[in-house]
């Protein structure tokens, strides 16, 4: 098992809501410190935790991934990047999406990077940032080598690279670009990328800049291509212990570091005939005893579950019945089945106690791991757990 045999019992002896998500920071620190050792020691690591690490808590994430060896962070927005530097975090941060130029002031005081990555931006940034000297952004040029969302255009570059690294209130930090199918089995896609992305940094080194830190990788190629590195990776997910894809498997010694568990509120047996939840999806051919958790959508626990999930009891899968609820939803005790009210399920995990994986849980509803990693975090409270201990509680809309 993944987490420490008596951690979930501690958990829920500190009090809260019915439905939680223990985050394991011991695993985070172990990912990314397999990372770290993988690359080598002349690849930098930048642990990307947009997007609250993913729904898990950012700066928890973070700390745990700068103790496994991360010399970076990586979040969407400048808004992340500051509730970082508010919690304390020093390390080097890149916003990795685009911002507007109203946003540099905070940046420039937090010390954060921003990426650029329109001809539009450099003209903006270049217009707004003082040229005296005084106080000056850190920047990285992204550069789009065929995903067509953020970047500038490879024949763009040079011109865009001069433009950041001649301006006396930019600091030019280096130039990325990210791959937009590097889980697939067939890498050409990726090769080609890379390709361009090679031949666009050696014209900016040619031009006479310096291109500085040169990164690719994300967290499919981070597992599988080590001609890739470059002078930094990105790992993303997988520094929770989740795949990207079904078809990239984990370095060995990556550890899951989620779980979501509930506490059952409710048990009872409905007549056969009866139906459960909205719209009578499910109705009992026979006396049925049922049990409620408290979550539901809103949480993360998505509608398209409803009638094809499960959750975990001591190695049984314990089925959903019916139509999943905002906040609530209602699972099958099978007659042999001892869990009562107040006993602990598993809503999904490692599939230790017989509950589902993010993967599965994602192929049921057609979507990828990355939507149900981060859903999850949206409301439910986090319980950090680290040495076997509750470290740290985030209780979300709950204060």
């Amino acid at each position: 098992m993944t987490f420490a045999p008596d951690i979930s019992e501690k958990v829920w002896s500190l009090p809260g809501r019915g439905a939680r998500i223990i985050v394991d920071l011991d695993a985070i620190e172990t990912n990314v410190a397999t990372i770290r050792n993988a690359v080598g020691p002349s690849v930098m690591v930048l642990a990307v935790v947009k997007a609250g690490g993913y729904g898990e808590g950012a700066p928890h994430a973070a700390r745990a991934a700068v103790a496994g060896g991360a010399s970076w962070l990586g979040t969407a927005t400048v808004s992340e990047a500051l509730e970082l530097r508010a919690s304390g975090i020093t390390q080097e941060i890149l916003v990795l999406g685009a911002t507007m130029a109203m946003e540099i002031g905070a940046s420039i005081e937090a010390g954060v990077t921003l990426t650029i990555g329109s001809t539009d931006q450099v003209a903006a940034f270049c217009r707004t940032i003082p040229r005296s000297g005084v106080g000056s952004l850190s920047a990285f040029l992204k550069i789009d080598t065929g995903m067509h969302r953020f970047g500038v255009a490879p024949e763009e570059a040079i011109a865009a690279a001069h433009a950041i690294a001649e301006h006396p209130g930019m600091r030019f930090r280096g130039v990325f670009t990210h791959f937009a199918r590097a889980d697939e089995s067939d890498q050409s896609p990726t090769d080609k990328q890379a390709s361009i992305f090679k031949d666009t940094v050696a014209a900016i080194r040619g031009s006479g800049i310096d291109p500085g830190i040169v990164h690719a990788s994300n967290s499919a190629a981070t597992l599988r291509r080590r001609d890739l590195d470059f002078d930094m990776v990105r790992p993303g997910i997988c520094l929770y212990g989740v795949r990207p894809d079904a078809g990239v498997p984990l370095l060995p010694g990556m550890q899951l570091a989620v779980r979501v568990e509930a506490a059952i509120q409710r048990v009872h047996t409905i007549p056969a005939g009866e139906e459960v939840g909205y719209g009578g999806t499910f109705r009992a051919d026979r006396p049925t005893r049922t049990a409620l958790l408290p979550l539901g959508y809103a949480d993360g626990y998505c509608r398209a579950l409803s009638g094809r999930s499960w959750v975990g009891f001591r190695g049984s899968k314990l089925p959903e019945l019916g139509r999943v609820s905002m906040d609530q939803t209602v699972i099958e005790l099978p007659d042999e089945c001892d869990a009562r009210y107040g006993s602990v399920v598993t809503v999904v995990g490692d599939g230790a106690h017989g509950e589902p994986t993010i993967e599965e849980l994602a192929t049921m509803t057609g979507t990828i791991p990355y939507e149900i990693l981060t859903g999850f975090g949206q409301r439910l409270p986090a319980f950090y757990a680290q040495n076997s201990n509750v470290v740290a509680i985030n209780n979300k809309t709950e204060d």
